[in-house]
């Protein structure tokens, strides 16, 4: 009887939900110069080789990481560590050989590069191989593990000797080649070479490929058994779960509940809560509410948003996710009309919108005492690199915990405002997009809130007369995988993106209610935040900056402050492209881009919050088109705001942006 080797099967790539990442001997004692292994008269100094390939393989295995719990994998750590301080528990080997890593030491501790996050399991072991004296493959079989990715070290000893047994008790086996390290050159070459008949061989750059695949097909759009080991994976890894709904300011609000209740118990919220003012004083009551007598409505959670919040986790480590909601009673829920819209798009015209806030936001603290806010840096140094030093440390706490949460920030600079910072990320298809702009305001404030700091998105947080906060939304039209924003020629927009940009401009004035919801918005006009209802070839004035190349065409709408709501930007911003598309011929806008050559002056933007409001309630297409009721209930919240606004100004004696920081600064 023949037999035929199925080295395919050895070669396939990893599954989602079969595969953990097994971190192997990373710890103090022999990653750090002050390690135990390298102390003492008769300890042997490491080759400045062995110390590039440990620093390298702690940058690596980081990065790997980062992507591991990007796509939901398991992740174990190991460590060498005695059960007992004497060490009398260790292996003869161990014994042997002369060293002892006592419980609860220094040395036995996870490097902090790669620290194990939330509930990561760490396991003791004494001898050279993990599956010798842990119950590791017990463990493994118990979480569903068929496939391991194993990285550390020493690659020709303690990696080695678990990749052989692993393979031996039937798990498929991947060694990432530049995440795991041994104290030479050729002794990494021959044990990689050894090896090759127990695993496969892959570089860091090519599973992190894998990862991301993987991260990519994790949604609700499979079977059911697909969405509940999905739903189950999270919930396994968490103690809590927040039910979060966006309101008509953008203000994250929610509800708590433990994770073991989060399938089986429903959540409501008071019906009104969308008529809450960004500052809770303001509560308005639209009819829908008040004449059945304010009652709760249920808040229906969207599980394919279902996602751990590293920086969300309690001062015990307990986890912390959230799920974004919508409330089907409400009419005026932001996340259901954005998404009414982008449906709409998609079943009409066959087209899928790929966008991305871009936001500004300003770094403030706090006197506990007076209430005062205060710029965390001052200057209006835009890319300085010493003002930037400033505040990095939380910039780059941004960037790491955004990371984690498959937000890709791709620039972060100071910008030309006191304690103001840009942080820009990639974009996304759909509503994921905006999930991701709603997301990453709230993640902002977070992690800001955890370092003591105040991030607000507030267009004027601080003086009348200062730089404003911009949120620009940037987008492109997509029809059959295809970016069909631009001609082919990339050198003017293709005949449909143009009906669709005459839409926006045609509306603009009545779509500004949306995008300048505050009265701090409106002192943004004239300094490079549009004044007109127009749009150019890279116009930093324009409401509409067109920005078309053979890489990457795509359509800058400039008119949203920071302080506007990503789902009715989005939302508005499609309504109103989409009546170019159904009736150009009731669309008169200019032809050509350039403001210098109109002859006519194009319709200017409403300049104060009161007037734009009343500009959104004559314009019958955007009210039928969004929904009337929604409508009523922005208007009645916005005007609840301004009215308290006022009496603030006149009965508190206090000025005008100190009453804009009381209804906003702290939760914009």
């Amino acid at each position: 009887m023949s037999y035929t080797p199925t080295i395919e099967l050895r070669e396939a790539a990893v599954e989602k939900y079969k595969t953990c990442v097994l971190v192997i001997d990373v710890q103090n004692y022999c990653c750090k110069k002050e390690g135990g292994q390298f102390q003492g008269k008769l300890a042997k100094a490491p080759s400045e080789y062995y110390w590039s390939a440990v620093n390298n393989c702690l940058g690596t295995i980081a990065e790997l990481l980062k992507s591991a719990r990007n796509a939901q994998m398991e992740v174990i750590y190991t460590v060498i560590e005695s059960l007992t301080k004497d060490g009398r528990d260790r292996s003869k080997d161990y014994k042997i050989s002369g060293f002892n890593i006592p419980r609860g030491s220094w040395d036995a501790k996870v490097c902090d590069e790669v620290t194990p996050m939330n509930d990561e399991i760490v396991l003791s072991k004494s001898s050279c191989s993990v599956f010798v004296s842990t119950n590791i493959a017990y463990i493994l079989r118990n979480l569903g593990c068929e496939q391991l990715i194993i990285c550390g070290g020493l690659t020709d000893q303690c990696v080695e000797s678990a990749v052989r047994d692993a393979c031996d008790l039937g798990f498929l086996v991947t060694l990432v080649t530049d995440a795991s390290y041994t104290e030479t050159v050729e002794r990494q070459v021959s044990s990689l070479r050894a090896l090759k008949g127990f695993c496969r061989q892959r570089t860091s750059a090519q599973v992190i490929q894998e990862m991301k695949s993987l991260v990519s097909t994790i949604t609700l759009d499979g079977d059911d058994d697909e969405k509940e080991k999905r739903i189950n994976h999270i919930l396994n890894q968490v103690r809590y779960v927040r039910f979060e709904l966006t309101d008509l300011n953008g203000k994250s609000l929610s509800k708590v509940v433990p994770a073991r209740h989060a399938r089986s118990d429903k959540v409501y919220f008071y019906s009104g809560s969308m008529a809450i003012g960004a500052n809770a004083q303001v509560l308005t009551f639209p009819e829908e509410v008040e004449s059945v007598g304010c009652p709760n409505w249920q808040a229906l959670p969207q599980w394919d948003t279902l996602a751990i919040l590293p920086y969300a986790k309690t001062s015990n480590d307990n986890g912390v996710a959230r799920v974004l909601c919508e409330m089907p009673k409400c009419p005026a829920v932001p996340r259901t009309i954005c998404r009414r819209m982008l449906d709409e798009l998609k079943n009409k015209y066959n087209l899928s919108f790929l966008s991305a806030c871009e936001y500004e936001f300003s770094v403030a603290k706090r006197d506990l005492t007076s209430g005062e806010w205060t710029p965390a840096f001052l200057g209006v140094d835009i890319f300085a690199t010493l003002q930037f030093s400033k505040i990095q440390d939380l910039a780059y706490a941004i960037e790491e915990q955004l990371y984690k949460i498959d937000i890709d920030v791709k620039t972060l600079n100071c910008e030309y405002g006191a304690g103001q910072l840009e942080i820009t990320y990639g974009p996304k298809f759909g509503i994921e997009a905006v999930d991701t702009a709603a997301t990453f305001k709230l993640a902002v404030k977070e992690i800001a809130l955890s370092k003591q700091l105040h991030a607000s998105f507030l267009s004027k947080p601080f003086t009348s007369n200062e730089v404003g906060n911009g949120g620009h939304f940037n987008f492109s039209l997509w029809q059959n995988a295809e970016n069909i924003t631009a001609d082919k020629t990339a050198h003017t927009l293709s005949p449909l993106s143009k009906r669709f940009v005459d839409g926006i401009l045609f509306h603009a004035r009545a779509i500004e209610a949306f995008c300048a919801p505050t009265p701090a918005c409106y002192l943004r006009h004239g300094h490079w935040a549009p004044t007109h209802s127009d749009w150019g070839f890279d116009d930093r004035q324009s409401s509409i900056r067109v920005k078309l190349s053979q890489e990457n065409s795509y359509l800058e709408l400039r008119l949203p402050s920071a302080s506007s709501c990503p789902y009715l930007v989005c939302a508005a911003t499609i309504a109103a492209g989409m009546h170019g598309l159904e009736d150009p011929d009731a669309i008169v806008v200019p032809a050509v881009p350039s403001r210098a050559v109109l002859t006519t002056p194009q319709p200017e933007i409403p300049t104060s919050l009161p007037d734009a409001l009343k500009v959104l309630e004559q314009d019958t297409y955007i009210v039928n088109k969004l929904g009337p009721d929604f409508v009523r209930w922005f208007t009645l919240l916005k005007r609840g705001e301004l009215e308290s606004i006022q009496s603030w100004v006149e009965a508190d004696d206090i000025s005008v942006e100190a009453a804009w920081q009381k209804m906003y600064m702290e939760f914009l």
